[in-house]
């Protein structure tokens, strides 16, 4: 989805250092975290150097298959069309067409974007990632793409006055204004 009105918006996605920075710590983590806990675990060596080597690699190979390191899987250019579709390439010159997932985040400095595609993409950009102010770009777009999502209703919203209803919707958009009186009798309590 995206606001009606929306420009492209088409982001060179080439320099992402912090993945890869991220990668590499986990799998150096992945490799040295058996020798760490070896007096908890009474292996010898040789059975602590293959489980080690096998952490690491697992760990290498999800990084790999996500994209974050290697360069089969790494996303160069992304583009948010108008109508809300995204157009992902890859390092390899593979174009994608993919749907931006509901578990992406947004955050002041960063956004963690996943995509829901035949292959599972994600991305985490940060500060210094994106040339210009391609971020802040993003991120505006990512809120007022947030803002103008239906919300959905939950079961339990069938059986609330009409008063109770807007009161619940505005809170989950986050829209300012009064909100009218709560539609249920609320107890008092006596003050000692």
């Amino acid at each position: 989805m995206s606001s009606p009105g929306s420009p492209t918006l088409d982001l060179d996605v080439r320099f992402r250092r912090t993945e890869r920075l991220i990668a590499c710590v986990a799998i150096a983590g992945a490799m040295t975290g058996a020798w760490l806990i070896q007096p908890l675990m009474l292996l010898g060596p040789l059975q602590l150097a293959l489980l080690s080597t096998t952490a690491a690699v697992l760990m290498a190979v999800g990084f790999w298959r996500s994209g974050w390191i290697g360069q089969r899987h790494r996303l160069d250019r992304i583009v948010w069309l108008a109508d809300g579709r995204w157009l992902l390439s890859t390092a390899n010159g593979e174009r994608i067409e993919a749907e931006l997932s509901h578990t992406t985040r947004r955050g002041g400095t960063f956004a963690w974007l996943r995509w829901r595609a035949p292959h599972r993409y994600s991305m985490l950009l940060v500060r210094g990632d994106l040339a210009g102010s391609g971020l802040r770009r993003l991120l505006v777009r990512l809120g007022i793409d947030r803002l103008s999502r239906p919300v959905p209703v939950s079961r339990e919203a069938h059986d609330l006055s009409p008063a109770a209803l807007a009161a619940t919707l505005k809170l989950r958009i986050g829209s300012p204004g009064p909100l009218p009186g709560s539609p249920l009798p609320v107890a008092r309590t006596r003050r000692r």
